[in-house]
């Protein structure tokens, strides 16, 4: 398919373009008269508020919405596409310029189109997953991830059908399994120590009954404690019975 190559034509020949087109012609019998493109004159029309109606007439607002469209027809060459953010920009602008000319009617049609285009973007623009954050997801939803963490890991199942966020799938189960690899290797670091400790304390017990001596009696909430009846929980909770501690999980 050959690609058609426009000249870009001299201020004097725009000038001719925008005075045809205020005079009331359609955009496609000036284009062709004058060598532009639809897209250009319109893009151009936006820019600079050119305005086919006068301020003295009063348009409805069918009329309004209609004109709203067709004044905002970027060519995709020159707004990156017809992403809606774009157009919700494009168009308050082009509100904003109606505005100050006092075409209340087209400002109003072109404002309602911004927000509908808005609406649109912020459903299904590109940019919703950056504009949503930690700092700004709403908190009942941070609460919600929180506390159902089986319901989030469902999110990122593997074995399904659905491969969107493949890659980004992946990656959460390589960290989640970092993260127990790592707890798992303190707590087992943490027990080998204790169970080193024990034998030590033991085997010096056993070196003072050797000598005629006897070791240090062990007060019996100590014993509890070491010996996992009871557990220490701070100064706050103090000192409970792993049955009571266990009954305590039941209210989380």
């Amino acid at each position: 398919m050959t690609k058609r190559i426009y000249k870009i034509q001299p201020p004097e020949v725009w000038a001719q373009v925008r005075q045809d087109y205020l005079a009331g012609q359609d955009a496609k019998t000036v284009a062709a008269r004058h060598g532009v493109t639809v897209d250009a004159l319109r893009a151009r029309a936006t820019k600079q508020g050119w305005s086919r109606h006068p301020r003295t007439r009063t348009l409805s607002p069918r009329e309004a919405a209609v004109l709203a469209q067709e004044t905002l027809a970027p060519p995709p060459d020159e707004t990156g596409g017809h992403d809606p953010a774009d157009l919700a920009r494009a168009a308050a602008q082009a509100s904003g310029r109606a505005l100050h000319a006092q075409d209340f009617a087209q400002a109003r049609a072109l404002a309602a189109l911004a927000e509908t285009y808005r609406k649109l973007a912020d459903r299904d623009g590109p940019g919703r997953a950056a504009r949503l954050t930690i700092k700004t997801a709403p908190l009942q939803l941070v609460y919600d991830i929180l506390t159902n963490p089986g319901e989030a890991e469902d999110r990122f199942a593997m074995n399904t059908s659905d491969k969107s966020d493949w890659e980004l799938r992946g990656q959460y189960w390589q960290a989640k399994q970092k993260l127990e690899r790592a707890d798992t290797e303190w707590g087992n670091a943490q027990l080998a120590r204790r169970v080193h400790l024990e034998r030590r304390i033991a085997a010096l017990e056993d070196q003072l009954r050797a000598a005629g001596l006897d070791p240090v009696i062990e007060r019996e909430k100590d014993r509890r404690i070491s010996q996992g009846l009871d557990l220490y929980l701070g100064p706050l909770r103090k000192i409970v019975s792993m049955e009571e501690w266990e009954k305590s999980l039941d209210e989380l």
